[in-house]
């Protein structure tokens, strides 16, 4: 695996995790409880996502400085 590659899975999977316990915290405070399925699909779908944008951002970044 590339670095740049390995960095996107790295970013991705920690913003997934932070989004996931600031939205576990609200829906918290607003219910009283936390379903497990709506943190484990936010944690994928964000995590995914966020990976495939910093994996376009760092080619492009790559690709500009050569």
């Amino acid at each position: 695996m590339d670095t740049i590659q390995k960095r996107s899975i790295k970013t991705g999977l920690y913003c997934g995790i932070l989004y996931t316990i600031l939205m576990g915290v609200d829906e918290y405070w607003g219910t009283k409880e936390i379903v497990i399925w709506k943190s484990i699909f936010r944690f994928l779908f964000f995590a995914i996502f966020m990976g495939l944008v910093n994996l376009y951002n760092l080619r492009t970044l790559k690709k500009d400085e050569k």
